[in-house]
This record gives C-alpha cells, sequence and structure tokens, in this order.
C-alpha cells in the first residue's frame, strides 16, 4: 500500500512503512441525548436501594445476615461469569467486549439449555441464568460508564 503522502512507488519506499493505525477497542454506538441522562439516574435509583436495604438491616437488631445470603451456586455462577468475561477481554483486545460478553451469555444459556436434555449434569434453573448474566453485566458495566464518561 503506497504511503498516503507518496505519489508513487519510490516515494513510498523513500518514506518508510505506512504508519499504523491503533485498533479501536469499542465501536462507537450511537446512543440517543438522554441516553446518559437515564443511565445517571437509574444509577441514583440502584444506589438508593442498596442504600436502604444496608441501612435497615444496620439499624434492626433482629437482623439476620444469613437470612439474605445468596446460595454458593449463585456466587458460582456470578464469579464465573465476571471473571471468564473480564479476563477474555484482556486477552482478546482486537475484540469488542459487548461480543464477548453476547458469546458468555449464549454459552451460558446454552449450558442450562444442555441441562434441560440431560446432555450435562445438573437441572435447568433461571436464577443460573440469570447469576451468569449479572457477572458478565457486572464485568462490561465499568467499561459502559467509562464510556459515558468520556463523552
Amino acid at each position: 500500500m503506497l504511503h498516503p503522502l507518496a505519489h508513487s512507488a519510490a516515494a513510498a519506499c523513500r518514506r518508510g512503512p505506512v504508519p499504523s493505525r491503533p485498533v479501536p477497542t469499542f465501536r462507537r454506538i450511537a446512543y440517543h441525548r438522554g441516553m446518559s441522562s437515564v443511565i445517571v439516574w437509574a444509577g441514583r435509583a440502584a444506589l438508593l436501594a442498596v442504600f436502604a436495604v444496608a441501612f435497615a438491616g444496620a439499624i434492626n437488631p433482629r437482623h439476620n445476615a444469613a437470612a439474605n445470603v445468596p446460595p454458593p451456586d449463585v456466587v458460582e455462577h456470578v464469579a464465573y461469569g465476571y471473571l471468564l468475561t473480564l479476563f477474555t477481554i484482556v486477552s482478546l483486545p482486537r475484540v469488542s467486549p459487548w461480543w464477548i460478553g453476547g458469546f458468555f451469555l449464549a454459552l451460558a444459556s446454552g449450558f442450562e439449555v444442555a441441562q434441560v436434555f440431560g446432555l450435562v449434569s445438573g437441572t435447568f434453573q433461571w436464577k443460573d441464568i440469570a447469576a451468569n448474566a449479572g457477572g458478565v453485566l457486572a464485568a462490561l458495566a465499568p467499561l459502559a460508564l467509562g464510556r459515558f464518561r468520556r463523552r
């Protein structure tokens, strides 16, 4: 390929190779102008909900912390969804993180459907799919937030 400023092959040899361009890791997605405010308000609502639950547990003298702990299976699914997505994003910088997240969501759903037919051990559970999705979304959320903050 000729250098953008070269008018002939000889001039291209004198100028050297075409400078490489950095490969974008994130593709631009067109969002509605008000989308960032929706995300900010959704974040505020989630913060308020978590704060309310934490505060209620802190002031209640009969609060049973063990009653609200998720089962180990759910924690495991969240952790695997998060770690697999995060480490794959780091390992494959040229692949869009959104495609990676979609791949792991599809893979987790596929494993759950395979459990229905007895192809893998275990039983189909919606909470496993939701926990996997939570882990994947937890890995992708900082990337999405960073994109909105840069705008």
